[in-house]
């Protein structure tokens, strides 16, 4: 059974992994969709002086 390109993309983001990485594509370093969002928080943060 082969799901469509938007039923990937859906189970995907639900289990905060890539299609690349579900298809056995990815990296396997991939960190878990809460950790990526802190480091998107921190990023954001303006440097300090």
């Amino acid at each position: 059974m082969k799901p469509s390109i938007d039923t990937a993309k859906r189970l995907a983001d639900a289990l905060g992994l890539s299609i690349d990485y579900l298809v056995g594509d990815g990296d396997l370093n991939v960190l878990d969709i809460k950790t990526m969002y802190g480091l998107e928080e921190i990023e954001k943060l303006a440097p300090e002086d």
